[in-house]
């Protein structure tokens, strides 16, 4: 299944759009964030 995100924000009035973008970076930086400190911590038990 595929998912067209432009097509899906089209349809969004622009209030919406934005609240739905700043959801998506949200999501994706706490991943983000999280994905950096399971790298940081394996590191840290590596080298401990």
């Amino acid at each position: 299944m595929r998912f067209d995100l432009d097509g899906y924000l089209a349809r969004l009035s622009e209030g919406e759009r934005y609240l739905v973008l700043e959801q998506l970076w949200l999501w994706g930086s706490t991943a983000a964030a999280t994905g950096a400190i399971l790298i940081a911590t394996a590191i840290w038990q590596l080298v401990r």
